[in-house]
């Protein structure tokens, strides 16, 4: 039995004994198909007949959604408006049979819905519904509060925080949150956005990807691995994060700790849609670390699980089994 074989059987073992939190941003994505066979009369623009329609969980509920096919236990914190779509967003997130759920309505707020139209697998536009202001006061003492609750009252194994910077992690939100984590010692793990991309600070792992690291640190976006070594050093000096992972499309994953880093590439692929990869591997990051991964174990199951659904059209969640499948006939 090869190393990878033990490690599929170690995951299908453990897994389903961990429990991840999740706090971040929630939102719908909705798939509008059709065909478009003719430019309007109105304005040049093509009409697309309508085929079908679905929905499926986005934004950190894709998180949930993809540590709950790992057979994780998960529980979800997060806001979202008082209308027709946060009950569809419910009635979804009902599906998984989450440990705790706590979607937190608020009045003045739209849930947030992507929209994407579709002819013959190409998008022809997206339309978000959306408000980004910041989320009431008396939201954020109830996000602490049920934070509190569960962490006083369950083992928690990992906290993931996903930002998507739709007004839920605000500066003054995300310091009380990683004070109670560190009071309880559990490892957090931080998919970032731009806008307090410097805020978590002391967690265990930080997960940008290239461009959104090149942006915050204004530098070039390039996969030298002088480059990457160099702003890992930097941001990790800033923020003081035990591990930092930098995704990098094509080229794989690149993860650095205390002054090592190490770029690994990732296998050819047929993509086609990258949306929800970043979910799918801030999701395999933690679950991995969780049961006890190594750094070269995680990259590789995260580069793997990225991997296949970059090979599905839309957001989707991972398919375990395909994991388990790909990990086990990995090359040593």
């Amino acid at each position: 039995m090869s190393d990878y074989r033990h490690l599929v059987t170690m995951m299908k073992e453990k897994l389903n004994h961990q429990h991840i939190m999740v706090i971040g941003d929630v939102m719908i994505d909705r798939y509008v198909t059709g065909r478009a066979e003719r430019i309007s009369p109105e304005a040049p623009v093509p009409v697309l007949n309508w085929r079908g329609e679905k929905i499926v969980l986005g934004g950190a509920a894709n998180v949930v959604g993809n540590l709950r096919s790992l057979q994780c236990k998960v529980s979800l914190i997060s806001v979202c408006g008082k209308d027709t779509e946060a009950d569809e967003l419910e009635n979804l997130l009902a599906q998984l049979e989450l440990s705790n759920l706590a979607l937190i309505r608020e009045e003045k707020r739209f849930t947030t819905v992507k929209t994407r139209f579709i002819s013959d697998f190409q998008q022809m536009i997206r339309l978000d519904k959306e408000h980004t202001h910041w989320i009431q006061s008396d939201t954020e003492q109830n996000i602490i509060s049920h934070t509190k609750k569960i962490l006083s009252s369950q083992t928690i194994d990992g906290v993931i925080l996903q930002d998507y910077n739709k007004g839920l992690l605000s500066k003054k939100l995300i310091a009380e949150l990683l004070n109670l984590f560190a009071l309880y010692k559990v490892k957090v793990y931080v998919d970032p956005k731009g806008l307090n991309f410097f805020e978590f600070r002391d967690i265990f792992l930080f997960k940008p990807n290239l461009k959104e690291i090149s942006q915050a640190l204004q530098t070039v976006e390039s996969t030298d691995e002088n480059h990457l070594f160099e702003i890992s050093k930097d941001l990790t000096g800033r923020i003081q994060c035990q591990k930092l992972m930098i995704t990098c499309g094509a080229r794989g994953i690149w993860i650095y700790q205390e002054g090592s880093g190490k770029l690994y590439p990732t296998s050819p692929r047929m993509v086609k849609d990258v949306s929800g990869a970043g979910d799918t591997v801030i999701s395999l990051a933690a679950a991995s670390y969780a049961v006890g991964c190594n750094d070269d174990e995680v990259a590789l199951i995260c580069n793997i699980g990225g991997g296949l659904v970059c090979e599905q059209p839309g957001v989707v969640a991972i398919n375990r089994e395909e994991i388990w499948h790909e990990l086990s006939h990995h090359s040593l």
